[in-house]
């Protein structure tokens, strides 16, 4: 089953190709607007018939996002973010056709409506497009509770990892043309705490809680000047989350941030080789796993060794 987009206002003459038992339709470029559709095989029910194929149009509820009660590939859902003029070529759509296979990988477009129609309101999180950058700005909306402005987000100085900025209105993509920044909607952590969370291999991982910056500017620290943490336990889907990011970015050992939001929870930042601090229980599970993984990678070198020397 293939996602792309189509025309809302112009569904009468799709561009349809069915090959290897997949239907495929293009959109006509000049469409006003698009948003993604399910174009099944034709083996499958269908609502709309064009020629001798049809195809089933079911729109999600936010744009760019599948379906939510539809299953997820067996491989997931790979999104690819670029103008449709890019993602619509012929030699794309015939790079991605063939990337789809049967159907165990779902691709997702994300194209003009999102880059430049579709509207970003406040608040929202702008970060630079350089992860070495960690100068993320929040932008609040005016409201008759709130004056506006913004938040600076940074390396903790001292005791102030924020600052409160009134006249922090404008984003820096218009101020700045030669930046490029990423823009994603602000998620308020639920009790105003962050989750640090660090994992070891596939099956370890701690996870601790900090004062979320985006609600003060000030560190909270314990009576011995450490940052105050607290533990907290992963839920499964944390927890598989953890699993999963291990093995995508290679990493024995890797820091990520979770947002817990209305109940369920965001990755917002991936770093690599990050150990959590003042945890002797944590190093010793840390060393130990890591020279397991040691220990089983170099008996799997000897016999790979044996038995090439053998053959």
């Amino acid at each position: 089953m293939s996602v792309v987009y189509t025309a809302k206002e112009c569904l009468e003459h799709p561009t349809v190709d069915q090959r290897n038992s997949h239907l495929h339709a293009l959109p006509r470029l000049y469409s006003p607007v698009y948003s993604p559709v399910r174009i099944p095989s034709d083996t499958q029910s269908s609502t709309t018939q064009t020629g001798n194929y049809s195809i089933s149009l079911e729109k999600p509820s936010i744009h760019g996002s599948p379906s939510a009660n539809l299953a997820v590939p067996k491989l997931g859902r790979l999104g690819i973010c670029a103008m449709d003029e890019k993602v619509l070529s012929k030699a794309n759509q015939e790079i991605f056709r063939r990337l789809q296979g049967n159907g165990d990988l779902e691709i997702v477009y994300f194209g003009d409506q999102t880059l430049v129609q579709r509207p970003l309101h406040k608040p929202f999180v702008e970060k630079p497009a350089s992860a070495e950058d960690h100068n993320v700005y929040i932008y609040f909306p005016s409201t008759a509770q709130s004056d506006g402005g913004g938040r600076r987000l940074f390396r903790k100085v001292g005791n102030k990892c924020s600052e409160y900025d009134p006249s922090l209105v404008t984003p820096r993509c218009i101020m700045e043309q030669d930046n490029s920044y990423v823009y994603e909607p602000l998620l308020n952590a639920d009790g105003g705490e962050d989750v640090k969370a660090y994992a070891v291999g596939r099956t370890y991982c701690l996870a601790v809680t900090r004062k979320s910056p985006v609600l003060s500017d000030v560190v909270v620290r314990e009576a011995d000047g450490r940052e105050k943490r607290q533990a907290t336990t992963l839920s499964r889907e944390e927890t598989e989350a953890a699993t999963k990011i291990a093995l995508t970015f290679g990493q024995a050992v890797c820091g990520f941030d979770i947002v817990r939001n209305k109940g369920k929870s965001y990755v917002i930042d991936v770093n690599g080789w990050t150990s959590v601090k003042n945890q002797p229980a944590f190093y010793d599970r840390c060393a130990c796993i890591l020279r397991q993984m040691l220990t089983s990678r170099l008996e799997s070198s000897n016999r790979n060794a044996a038995s090439t020397n053998g053959d």
